[in-house]
């Protein structure tokens, strides 16, 4: 059951699915560079300069997620063919919609005077986090233009080209990107037919559909060298009775964490004013 539920995970939030993950136990803190100066030329007589490097570090926690589902021993006895499937589907459903909404918009390891619990810190929180919010390009809701588009896909630097996807829901994708023409009045979302049917690209990028995005986000993004997702442990099935009640409880369990590696694999395109709706956990 197990096994079914990360594979529906995966089709359900897709940057879940491109994060490339590691499964260490415990905390695993990582170095990551921030700036580096270049090699420089120099003449015989005279000595190397000293470069300068400034590295960062994030720590990955072990978050707990969960959810259960309830079935009655009825359902069970009724619809036994059908009854596997359906609790894969049930609890990716939910679980995916969590692991998506941490990768996205998770809100980091609570401070002192915050009362959520730890979760991931998502990419678009770390974005909107930045001081000045160097990575993020505001749109008029519906007025979404070219120039828009490439202002945001230039803030990605040319090492992080190849991998790089474009992540937004279905409602940003078909009322905001898919209405949008260049400046050239052609249309910027194009299928791609060379690579098969269904896929659809903008600037050569191809476009996820991912319900952790919220209306209005666009989120150009490398996750599987701009995010680093640790899984403590796997996700995890496990089933308790109740005879009184006639029923069985479902529990799905995992630990996960995740965080930013680089803010330069990363640019968000947003509407003005902010999204309109809250993801669902």
């Amino acid at each position: 059951v197990a096994s079914g539920i990360w594979t529906e995970i995966g089709e359900l939030y897709p940057y879940w699915n491109d994060i490339n993950k590691t499964y260490v136990k415990g905390t695993l803190s990582m170095i990551t560079g921030d700036t580096s100066t270049d090699a420089q030329w120099y003449d015989e007589p005279t000595p190397t300069e000293d470069g300068k490097e400034t590295f960062g570090e994030i720590t990955l926690n072990g978050c707990e997620l969960s959810r259960s589902i309830t079935v009655s021993w009825k359902l069970q006895e009724m619809a036994m063919d059908e009854f596997i499937p359906y609790i894969q589907r049930k609890l990716a459903e939910k679980m995916g919609a969590g692991l998506g909404y941490g990768a996205t918009h998770g809100k980091g390891q609570p401070g002192s005077a915050d009362t959520f619990k730890p979760e991931p810190m998502g990419v678009v929180t770390a974005l909107e986090k930045q001081k000045d919010t160097p990575q993020i390009v505001t749109y008029t809701k519906d007025k979404l233009s070219y120039d828009d588009i490439v202002s945001t896909r230039a803030k990605i630097k040319g090492g992080y080209s190849a991998g790089l996807n474009i992540y937004a829901n279905a409602t940003t994708i078909w009322t905001q990107l898919a209405t949008m023409k260049d400046n050239n009045g052609r249309p910027m979302l194009i299928s791609d037919v060379v690579n098969g049917q269904g896929v659809i690209r903008v600037l050569g990028n191809q476009v996820k559909e991912d319900d952790s995005m919220l209306d209005g986000e666009i989120l150009f993004s490398n996750p599987s060298r701009g995010y680093a997702a640790n899984v403590n442990k796997e996700l995890s099935v496990t089933t308790e009775n109740h005879g009184k009640l006639r029923n069985t409880d479902y529990c799905g369990y995992a630990i996960v964490d995740g965080n930013v590696v680089t803010y330069k694999a990363h640019a968000l395109l947003k509407a003005s004013g902010g999204a309109e709706k809250t993801v669902t956990k």
